[in-house]
């Protein structure tokens, strides 16, 4: 009997798409997590993105907003000239990206500044998280997944693409052989 009989596994159309079935499913997943938890998923992820209202945004009738990526608020490691996110300034709704000039642990306050010229002191309870930089591509798709719209379209867009590959290429059929006598 020989024990030394090599097994060749090949690489098919199946193995291949079946591969790309459970990483969307992974991917889908992963933007579960942001799209249902609480708080945009920082508290389980540890960051996420938001739109926010950068600093050097005029305070006119028309604000624009860019995607931040933002990390959760860690009292340790902050210090005066990060710039942290705040919900509901000026009685919007909307985050801003303002930038901390001074922090005071016994009063549980922090004050930040949007312009460099305002103060403003609020709680740190308020914060949401701190700003890390603005969304790149991947961030910002990831960003507008975790919306109902981009949920849905993400969803949809992986069945459609997935039911398409699998019919037209992976369910072939060989073509018939004509016999021969």
């Amino acid at each position: 009997y020989n024990f030394k009989k090599k097994v060749k596994f090949k690489i098919n159309r199946k193995h291949i798409f079946w591969f790309a079935v459970i990483l969307s499913i992974i991917h889908i997943l992963s933007q579960s997590i942001t799209f249902f938890s609480e708080n945009r998923g920082i508290n389980t992820l540890g960051y996420t993105t938001v739109l926010a209202v950068p600093m050097d945004q005029e305070l006119d009738d028309e604000l624009t907003a860019t995607v931040a990526r933002i990390k959760k608020l860690d009292l340790e490691t902050l210090v005066i000239g990060d710039k942290v996110i705040i919900y509901g300034k000026y009685g919007s709704d909307f985050y801003w990206i303002e930038e901390v000039i001074a922090i005071d642990l016994e009063q549980n306050e922090i004050t930040t500044t949007f312009d460099g010229l305002l103060a403003n002191t609020v709680s740190i309870d308020e914060i949401e998280g701190v700003y890390i930089e603005d969304a790149n591509f991947l961030q910002l798709l990831s960003y507008i997944s975790t919306n109902t719209r981009g949920y849905i379209i993400l969803i949809l867009t992986y069945a459609l693409v997935l039911s398409a590959v699998y019919f037209l290429y992976v369910n072939k059929k060989p073509k018939n052989k004509p016999l021969t006598s």
